[in-house]
């Protein structure tokens, strides 16, 4: 008798001995990756021994028997032996030993086989084979199996190869079924194939505890997943299957229940302690993506923010910085930006903090933040275009953009084409009366999203060149699609005298009525409508291109002038445009003006 077989008759004979003790076997080794391959031995010296582990045993109810009295027994089913060949292959002699006494409890009549630790390779090298199963590529390895048959016909891989291509497959087929939700399938599959069971494969453990659920038992389920959490090391995946559960089981108590086995670190902290706010995560998300029916109340936000300034969480800080942001609570949103940058460098908190400092005014250091960030991301190039875009469109801006700053701006819209940073662009080139120029971004703006305002800038800048065939093409071509074009193209006709319009905006206006003074004309009254409707900029700029022109200004229209130039802050204008009205014609209309603006330079209690 050869020393496998002496050794095989000694674990039959002690089969009860180790089975006794198999529920005692440590459990916290992992079994090995399911496609890793061992390094190169030349055969037929035996691979290393690896640590196994008991798997997560799936018993599924067997169906009703239809057998009738006096009808003769089928033959019994061929015993499978896979799990045991599976548990010899690992030379686990108490997994052998429980697997026997499982197997002869089901089938007493039944002998071990005597070549179960007989390694049958012929005398070659296995190398390439398991190269093939390391790339998981099955249907070449059988290929190559075959060939090797064919040479040699007595040849079988060895049994940790041929075990591991049955497992692989089975993780194939159960894979296949989960994804095409055919839950049945995958619980056939799982209980198959004990050896997917394990550690080494916690995805297929996922899938047959989704399957149990799916299939109506959602006690195994939680008992699938509560195996992963207790024999299991990988914090990754112990995390992960903590929110897959929390997704899976609905029965009261089953997922606080497995929460419990959490592990503690050395801060004394669950492991699971992130995993108790996402339900209140979701819900400040949706709040701050302005989704309708989103509620939280103050004490679940203060509860959020605790954990997150306890545990340094930035993902948290960040969250409720775009929460605070929201809710336009800018002070708070900083702070918690700021956090969040503080415990790690992030893209998007950098972008949230830089709009959250443009809406405080702390437009330097807004521009400083966007313009360091902007290559971060997409958005990060977006806030950057924002921020750029509120300070070249003010006429007195708080903070004077650097050239580098606008070449690096101009740079960002190009990349981003964006449409609107484009016109704001157009509009800082025509205050510097720099026309050509204006107009060519304008043009990028129509032609990355066409939009009414592209168009004015356009028709404006045009007009102010004289390039009449731009102004026909555009008119052509959107003149149906935005009315108001059609409006102004009209109005900056040269047309004869008309009476004025009286105007009213923002509370100060010109109060005189009756004629606006010689020169006033159908172009005069679309520069009134467009400043009526709070287009300050566009208002200026026509006034700009109708002075071109060399067409007169009328007092009521210098009025106006006055009156755009102080609701877009520049009152040192306003107040030169109002003394040079009343200087030629003294009346109401710029002493209004005049006096409005000096209150305002005076202290509140003075006013």
């Amino acid at each position: 008798m050869s020393l496998k077989h002496v050794l095989l008759a000694g674990v039959v004979m002690t089969a009860s001995a180790f089975a006794a003790r198999a529920d005692d076997a440590p459990s916290s080794a992992k079994a090995a990756d399911l496609f890793a391959a061992p390094k190169a031995v030349a055969a037929p010296v035996q691979r290393p021994q690896q640590a196994s582990q008991s798997p997560f045993i799936l018993e599924l109810a067997k169906p009703a028997s239809t057998e009738t009295a006096g009808a003769p027994k089928q033959a019994s089913k061929e015993v499978d032996t896979s799990a045991l060949r599976y548990y010899a292959s690992q030379n686990d002699l108490t997994r052998v030993a429980a697997e026997i006494r499982l197997l002869r409890s089901q089938h007493p009549n039944w002998e071990p086989p005597q070549d179960l630790f007989t390694d049958s390779r012929s005398m070659i090298d296995e190398q390439p084979l398991w190269d093939l199963f390391a790339k998981h590529d099955l249907a070449g390895l059988h290929a190559a199996m075959d060939a090797e048959r064919q040479k040699n016909p007595d040849w079988q891989p060895s049994a940790d190869l041929a075990t591991k291509i049955q497992l692989a497959e089975a993780h194939d087929q159960l894979v296949a079924a989960s994804n095409a939700k055919q839950w049945g399938d995958v619980l056939d599959v799982a209980s198959n194939n004990r050896g997917l069971l394990v550690c080494g494969d916690v995805d297929a453990l996922w899938r047959t505890a989704e399957a149990l659920k799916q299939t109506g038992d959602e006690a195994r389920a939680s008992d699938a997943y509560r195996y992963v959490l207790t024999s299991c090391d990988n914090p990754a995946e112990r995390l992960a299957t903590m929110q897959k559960a929390s997704a899976v089981l609905t029965a009261p108590g089953a997922v606080d229940g497995l929460m419990a086995l959490g592990r503690r670190g050395r801060d004394g902290r669950n492991e699971f302690d992130v995993l108790r706010f996402d339900a209140v995560r979701t819900r400040i998300g949706d709040a701050a993506a302005g989704k309708a029916g989103a509620s939280l109340t103050p004490a679940e936000v203060d509860q959020l923010a605790s954990y997150a300034n306890s545990s340094r969480s930035a993902p948290d800080a960040q969250l409720l910085g775009w929460y605070q942001y929201s809710r336009k609570a800018f002070p708070e949103a900083e702070t918690w930006f700021r956090s969040a940058l503080a415990i790690k460098a992030d893209p998007k908190s950098s972008e949230g903090l830089a709009l959250t400092l443009r809406e405080e005014g702390k437009l330097a250091e807004a521009l400083d933040l966007a313009m360091s960030s902007r290559d971060l991301a997409p958005d990060n190039r977006k806030a950057f275009i924002q921020v750029m875009s509120g300070l070249l469109t003010a006429t007195t801006p708080p903070v004077t953009p650097k050239p580098d700053q606008i070449a690096a701006f101009v740079t960002a819209v190009d990349t981003a084409k964006d449409a609107v940073g484009a016109q704001a662009y157009g509009w800082s080139l025509m205050k510097a009366k720099q026309v050509a120029a204006a107009e060519t971004w304008f043009q990028k703006s129509m032609s990355w999203q066409p939009s009414q305002d592209a168009a004015i800038g356009v028709m404006v800048s045009a007009k102010q060149l004289k390039d009449e065939r731009t102004v026909a093409t555009l008119m052509t071509t959107y003149k149906t699609q935005y009315p108001r074009l059609a409006e102004l193209e009209e109005a900056m006709r040269p047309r004869p005298t008309a009476k004025r319009v009286r105007v009213a905006k923002g509370g100060h206006a010109p109060r005189s009525s009756g004629s606006g003074g010689e020169g006033w004309d159908a172009n005069a009254t679309a520069i009134v409508d467009t400043y009526k409707s709070g287009n300050y900029d566009q208002a200026l700029a026509m006034m700009d291109a109708r002075r071109g022109t060399k067409s007169a200004e009328p007092h009521g229209l210098a009025i106006i002038r006055g009156w755009a130039q102080y609701h877009k802050g520049d009152w040192e204008g306003a107040q030169r445009t109002f003394e040079m009205a009343q200087q030629k014609s003294p009346g109401n209309d710029s002493e209004t003006g005049l006096r409005i603006i000096r209150q305002g330079y005076l202290p509140p209690q003075f006013r």
